[in-house]
């Protein structure tokens, strides 16, 4: 895994308006499901510590930049923070966002969930018309950059369904690993300095 410096606030606070904002469209005419993987044979829990030891810090980051890049990303970054804490927060306590056209196990997810953050869920074409989920917890500040956490379809993750008693662990695990990645994006925004957004 590559480190990546976190976005500059301006362009990640820009760019999650715009996902937040409802942007994306329909799926493509005639675009078709991806086809199931095997589920994972442990159902072991994600917590915020394993999801911080694999993001990357500024200082490794930095670490590897040459000085000019340094010299450059720094006067990047301190502009960004200032014409972010000049304008006021695009960031809302909490904002819900829910097409009615996701498949019914996520959106039930969803509405289980403590109403905190931002949630964006819905369709999006570049991605073939599946599922997209972007999450933000309570406490994110436009002032501090963003450090992305991608939750990947696997595992036949895709498929969100309560776990119950007769239905096999494939049409069970993306709600379970979802919930899990939710919990630790939430936990993780309380240890880090830069603002947790989960897509």
């Amino acid at each position: 895994m590559t480190p990546r410096r976190p976005l500059a606030p301006a362009l990640a606070s820009a760019a999650l308006a715009a996902l937040l904002g409802g942007c994306g469209g329909a799926p493509p005419p005639g675009s078709e499901a991806v086809p199931p993987i095997e589920a994972a044979e442990d159902d072991a829990p994600v917590s915020a510590a394993m999801i911080a030891d694999e993001a990357p810090t500024q200082a490794a980051s930095d670490a590897r930049d040459t000085p000019q890049q340094k010299d450059a990303s720094a006067g990047d970054r301190g502009d960004a923070a200032t014409q972010v804490a000049d304008a006021p927060s695009r960031l809302a306590a909490h904002l819900a966002k829910i097409d009615p056209s996701i498949q019914p196990g996520l959106a039930e997810l969803l509405a289980e969930r403590p109403q905190e953050g931002n949630v964006w869920a819905g369709k999006l074409a570049g991605n073939g018309g599946r599922d997209v989920l972007i999450y933000i917890p309570p406490g994110a500040d436009d002032a501090r950059p963003f450090r992305l956490i991608y939750h990947f379809h696997g595992t036949n993750s895709e498929h969100v369904q309560r776990k119950a008693p007769g239905v096999a662990k494939t049409e069970w695990v993306g709600w379970n690993r979802l919930e899990q990645t939710l919990e630790g994006a939430r936990a993780l925004q309380d240890q880090v300095p830069e603002n947790v957004a989960l897509v």
